[in-house]
Order: structure tokens, then C-alpha cells, then sequence
């Protein structure tokens, strides 16, 4: 089996645009730079990365059967992350915080005072990789109309969700409004399966589960029952800087927000 992983010869890339930094408001245009947005190919989930290693590896083994190996090997990695260990490879540790501040021996812990997290701490290994990687400019992006980040302020992960919570939604011109019925958030469900029946549905978020609704901010609730794990995001509206447009135009996000 070759060593597809060998950082003296891997070629890897990834894909950026430039965005104006918005630190730059004020500024003269000779003055202003610009930040990087990664042009996200996908999401792989596990049987991804198995079918990737089958081609790129010349792996002989099974590619259900490494699925599931691999299946059992993450859970198995959850139980024990739960349960006060650490997990490590030759890429990175997956290690264990539990956040906030206690008053004395007494005091109770909660979730919402005292979070518990999982973080990660990069190796040599995946550092050197990483400084191997070739960053291409694709150009700038269109950034008149774009969703740029997506926050769940409950437990302050970016890209993920859990029903109910409030969200924190940046981007540029993704105020909603207009008279169309149909402007508004949607979530998009993602990586559904081809012959999964009935598939799940997009969902729409309500109106007045919206608390603040600004060209380049938007803060609202997550509905209290979601029947899929990932979506994109998707607002229509006929907002823009130079006025309200006759029709709605739509713009989704690249990334995929995930269940927590």
C-alpha cells in the first residue's frame, strides 16, 4: 500500500476568496485589504473518507466493512471522551474542558454555567502537513449578497446547532425583507441519501423566532423540532444596499451546519 501520506510529496491545496475585511470601515481604499474565505468543496462523512482512501491508497479491504470499523471506532471515541479521557493519533489530541467557575465544593454543576467541551490540540505530524499546503486565490468573492458564518450562541460552536437555541448569523445583505411570503430563513437539508423515503423536509424559520434582522447580522431561534442532522442555509429576501428589489433572490451557504 502506498504512503499517500507522506508530507514530502503530498500536494495539497485549498481554495480561497477574498472578501473586504471589515475592519477596513473608515479607511481610504489604497488602505483597505482583504480577508480569505475558503471555497469549501463539501462535507465528507465517513464513508467519504473510506471511499477516498480506497482510491487514492490502493487499500484493499472491504469498503462496508472499514465503514463500519470506522463507525465503532469514533462512538467508541465519544464514550471514552465522556467518560474523563483523553484521545490521541499521530495528528492531534482530542482533550476534555468543563468551562465557567465554582464557588466551593458544594456547588452543583450545570450545563449552562459549567459547559463541557471537547477541543483539540494539533501535532507535529498534522502541522507539518498543513505547512506543505498550497493556498490558491480563486479571486475575489461576491460578497454583495452572501452568508458568511453561522454561530449557536448556546454552545458557542460555529456551524452547529441544537434545536431551540438561538443562533448568530453573520453575512452581507442578508437582512430579510419585502412583501414576498416567501423571504425568510430556510434550512436546507444536506448529505441526504438518494433513496431515502420519504426524505427529510426544508424548514422554514419563523418570523417572529427572529430577534434582530440587520443587513449583516442576523439573531433568531432555531425551530424546537428538526427531523434531519445537517442543513445548508438558505434566506431569500428583497433586500439590497441600493433599495428594495422587485423579486426575492436567494443565496446559500457553503457550509453545512450539523446537530450538536
Amino acid at each position: 500500500m502506498s504512503d499517500v501520506f507522506n508530507v514530502e510529496t503530498a500536494t495539497n491545496t485549498i481554495r480561497i476568496e477574498l472578501e473586504i475585511n471589515q475592519l477596513n470601515k473608515g479607511k481610504e481604499d489604497h488602505d483597505k485589504d482583504y480577508q480569505a474565505r475558503i471555497d469549501y468543496e463539501k462535507t465528507m462523512d465517513i464513508k467519504d473518507i473510506c471511499s477516498s482512501i480506497l482510491l487514492r491508497s490502493g487499500f484493499q479491504g472491504d469498503l462496508a466493512q472499514m465503514t463500519g470499523i470506522v463507525e465503532h471506532y469514533f462512538r467508541e471515541t465519544a464514550y471514552r471522551l465522556c467518560n474523563g479521557y483523553n484521545v490521541t493519533n499521530e495528528f492531534f489530541t482530542l482533550y476534555t474542558n468543563v468551562g465557567g467557575t465554582f464557588k466551593d465544593e458544594h456547588t452543583k454543576p450545570t450545563h449552562e454555567s459549567n459547559p463541557f467541551t471537547v477541543r483539540i490540540r494539533r501535532k507535529k505530524r498534522l502541522n507539518d502537513i498543513m505547512k506543505k499546503t498550497d493556498i490558491i486565490i480563486k479571486g475575489y468573492s461576491i460578497a454583495d449578497f452572501s452568508i458568511i458564518t453561522f454561530i449557536d450562541t448556546k454552545s458557542k460552536e460555529e456551524w452547529g446547532f441544537m434545536p431551540g437555541a438561538i443562533f448568530d448569523l453573520q453575512g452581507h445583505s442578508v437582512k430579510i425583507d419585502g412583501d414576498d411570503p416567501d423571504n425568510g430563513i430556510y434550512l436546507i437539508p444536506a448529505n441526504v441519501p438518494s433513496d431515502m423515503t420519504p426524505p427529510p423536509q426544508t424548514v422554514k424559520i419563523e418570523e417572529t423566532a427572529i430577534s434582530i434582522n440587520e443587513p449583516l447580522r442576523i439573531v433568531g431561534a432555531m425551530p424546537e423540532h428538526l427531523d434531519w442532522r445537517e442543513y445548508r442555509i438558505e434566506i431569500r429576501t428583497q433586500y439590497s444596499k441600493s433599495g428594495l428589489l422587485k423579486t426575492s433572490r436567494s443565496t446559500t451557504s457553503r457550509f453545512i451546519i450539523e446537530h450538536l
